[in-house]
């Protein structure tokens, strides 16, 4: 799990190394509601859940475009989780 300013770098690197037409395949725990989560372990943050819609922001606004999503909705207790197929768009 990237925290906090290491996705942009994270995603930037990937957007650097992809080759074009490459795809990028992210499946990641997402939010039941449209409210990002931060999860917390021994008062540090742990992971972060982000919303499917704050995802796809966050992955669009570092040059990604999206081919496909899926949303996989799970229980109240559960975490949902988002797939997303990506392809690197060109500036």
């Amino acid at each position: 799990c990237i925290l906090g300013p290491d996705r942009q770098t994270f995603l930037a690197n990937i957007h650097r190394l992809l080759k074009p037409n490459g795809l990028f395949f992210v499946y990641s725990k997402c939010s039941n509601s449209e409210i990002d989560e931060v999860i917390e372990l021994d008062g540090q943050p742990y992971r972060y859940v982000p919303s499917q819609q704050n995802l796809h922001r966050e992955l669009e606004a570092a040059g990604f475009e999206i081919r496909k999503s899926d949303f996989y909705e799970k229980e109240i207790n559960e975490q949902s989780h988002c797939s997303v197929h990506l392809t690197r768009r060109s500036f």
